[in-house]
């Protein structure tokens, strides 16, 4: 958190300077340090998102969506959990990050959202306090343990404190706009309630601390005198003329180093791994109590739910049970284990309901008058009226069209016929037009005419090595202006510069195929070493955990955490190369893009009559076997100008590559939006309604 008085310096300690990646800010570098450690952790499974805000005259506004969309919404309710993410704001925009790239361009187009004015101190002053926020939950990928631990940072970029007699008045007497007055005294306002917060944190004993006073000092609730630690920066300028705000910040940072927090790991428990770690213990518990039962001679007795078959069985023995006499009750019911019981309880509690449904039943029915109630509750065709039934019964005989005679649906026919009967079908059920397809093909047509390009291909002899036969599919990728596909076989046939462009495409596309499989390779070969590494694992705690057990020393694991240690190490290598391979690949896409535009540029510039001399002279020639480097790049100006940058950048740091990429993104979103980073008036407008 960076803390201080306008132009200080607090945006620039905290995002650095966007154009320079020596001169970074601590964002950038807590990002990079974050997922560096990520990615040496290979034993846990992580999850990042991340949340980007304002607060701008007490008003939240989120920074990850457009804030001039109907889907933002007119103000955001803080919100705390006590298990997990602790305090925050509910409907934010929260997005999943994968690396430091995607995090790198949250932060940075968020920042481009930001609003600024322009003071007499500060040509680009922040006029909101901005926060960046990351969730991360850390999991076991070996699912040993069912706990999840939460872990939460904030990156507090707050505005700074203003004198109005400072900022406000100029040279003139004019007071300046009202609209940064206005967001002058919200800022003072919201920075006076976090010092009243940090008081009240420093002094022992405090019973109420005031959170609630602004939504700043609510949504850091639990980042100032909570579980956290906390890291404030005070930012001053170093003139005399600025003496009185200097101590001011000087005198909260003393303030907030009075400020003792404890912190503890915060864990939740997934209830998709409890019930899979429950469901295994059973599953040994059971496996136990057969080998008891089996070095016991207790035979046939399980533990799991009677199937059925069983429960039939043990319904047939209570009936046995219930007909026999006193002398043979004993030998009737045998119960063996505690889960045959339950079942003789549960079928005896079914026979009791069943009893006393019938001996109600029967009551009702003597109450509504004796055998007729009980004829009229038989139905027509048990006991009741028979007319009625058999009026029901014509009815349903007399349908459309029924014939008496024919034989029912599935009685077989007679005869050496085999089957069953399905009925007869109406006369007006087959349609007008016969079955689609049949009336449509006439034998005595001719066949249609092949193509010329159908004419001139021979399908029994092979393709000489010299020329390469053409890809017909490559044509229906390219855009052929106006030709056709045997304009495109004639132009990488006959055409010099057309045969040697097209050569060296597939040449390119042969070499992304390889990296391909390279990368498909050595992606398996990862997924080996992490199941290696996590089938170590598991023996490692077992062996742990048997040790303790018997109360051995525990050096003598030492050869199989030895052996941990060498599978993680090659795994780290092997994911090396598969980044290496990835890479590689990227590169040898982007050349046979280069290659497949410069193939349908030239055919383009082939079809319009620009002749083989001016086609061979404007274009590059075609790589081949013996061709330089410069030959081979078929690339335009632009992505050979980004190939370069990016091996410029490994060159120099390979771990700038991330941030040069989200340089170059928000280049893209500031040329996007103008090229200016101030916010519109009628923005300013709408957000001090």
């Amino acid at each position: 958190m960076t803390y201080g008085q306008t132009g200080s310096g607090k945006t620039f300690t905290m995002m650095g300077d966007a154009q320079s990646y020596e001169h970074r800010g601590i964002a950038p570098r807590a990002i990079n340090q974050l997922f560096n450690d990520i990615n040496s952790r290979i034993e846990f499974d992580f999850k990042v998102t991340c949340t980007y805000m304002e607060i701008y005259n007490e008003r939240i506004f989120d920074l990850l969506t457009d804030l001039s969309s109907p889907d933002q919404a007119a103000d955001y309710t803080i919100a705390e959990e006590k298990d997990g993410r602790g305090t925050f704001v509910r409907g934010l925009a929260e997005v999943e990050v994968r690396d430091e790239n995607s995090t790198l361009n949250l932060l940075f187009s968020g920042g481009l959202s930001r609003t600024i004015a322009t003071h007499k101190l500060n040509k680009r002053s922040n006029r909101s306090h901005s926060i960046f926020t990351i969730y991360l939950q850390q999991r076991q990928r070996s699912g040993v343990s069912e706990k999840i631990v939460h872990s939460k940072l904030h990156l507090v970029d707050l505005a700074g404190s203003e004198r109005l007699k400072k900022t406000m008045d100029s040279i003139d007497g004019s007071t300046g706009d009202e609209v940064t007055r206005k967001e002058s005294m919200a800022i003072n306002q919201s920075l006076t309630y976090l010092e009243q917060c940090v008081v009240a944190l420093a002094r022992r004993g405090q019973s109420h601390i005031p959170y609630r006073q602004s939504k700043l000092t609510n949504i850091l609730k639990d980042c100032l005198g909570a579980n956290c630690n906390t890291v404030m920066l005070a930012c001053m300028w170093g003139e005399s003329s600025h003496l009185e705000e200097t101590i001011s910040t000087l005198r909260l940072a003393s303030r907030m180093m009075r400020v003792q927090n404890e912190t503890a790991s915060v864990q939740t428990i997934d209830p998709s791994a409890l019930i899979k770690k429950q469901d295994k213990i059973i599953r040994a518990l059971k496996q136990e109590l057969l080998m008891h039962d089996a070095l016991v001679e207790r035979t046939g007795v399980g533990y799991d739910p009677y199937t059925p078959e069983q429960q039939d069985g043990v319904a047939q023995m209570l009936e046995q049970y219930i007909e026999a006499t006193e002398l043979e009750e004993e030998a009737v019911l045998s119960i063996s284990s505690y889960r045959q019981m339950l079942e003789v309880c549960k079928q005896f509690k079914r026979k009791v309901l069943a009893a006393r449904a019938e001996a109600q039943q029967a009551r009702e029915q003597a109450l509504l008058g004796g055998s007729r109630g009980l004829a009229g509750s038989l139905g027509p065709g048990r006991g009741g009226s028979a007319q009625g039934g058999g009026a029901d019964l014509a009815d349903s005989l007399l349908a459309e069209e029924f014939d008496p005679r024919a034989a029912p649906v599935g009685e077989p026919l007679g005869g050496a016929a085999t089957g069953f009967h399905l009925g007869a079908a109406r006369s007006d059920s087959r349609p007008p037009n016969g079955v689609e397809g049949l009336a449509r093909f006439d034998p005595a047509a001719p066949l249609p005419a092949l193509s010329p390009l159908q004419k001139g291909v021979n399908f029994s002899s092979a393709p000489s090595p010299s020329r390469p036969e053409p890809d017909l599919a490559l044509s229906q990728e390219l855009d052929l202006g106006g030709g056709s596909v045997a304009q495109f076989e004639a132009f990488v046939r006959g055409d010099e510069a057309g045969r040697q462009m097209y050569a060296a495409f597939r040449e390119a596309r042969g070499q992304l195929k390889e990296a391909r499989a390279r990368g498909r390779d050595l992606g398996t070969t990862v997924n080996a070493a992490k199941a290696i590494i996590d089938q170590l694992q598991q023996e490692l705690e077992a062996s742990r955990a048997a040790r303790l057990g018997a109360g051995k020393d525990s050096s003598s694991g030492r050869e199989a955490e030895q052996e941990l240690r060498e599978a993680k190490a090659a795994y780290k290598s092997c994911f090396e190369a598969l980044q290496r391979a990835k890479s590689g690949a990227l590169e040898a896409q982007a050349t046979v893009n280069g290659l497949r535009a410069a193939l349908g540029s030239g055919f383009s510039r082939w079809t319009r009559g620009a002749g083989p001399e001016k086609l061979s002279s404007t274009t590059t020639a075609a790589p081949g076997p013996g061709m330089g480097s410069e030959e081979r790049d078929q690339l335009d100006d632009q992505e050979a100008f980004d190939k370069l940058e990016i091996e410029r950048v490994l060159a120099n740091d390979p771990e700038s590559l991330a941030f040069f990429h989200a340089q170059k993104t928000r280049r893209a979103h500031m040329t996007q939006n103008g090229g200016s980073l101030e916010a519109d008036p009628e923005e300013q407008a709408i957000r001090l309604v």
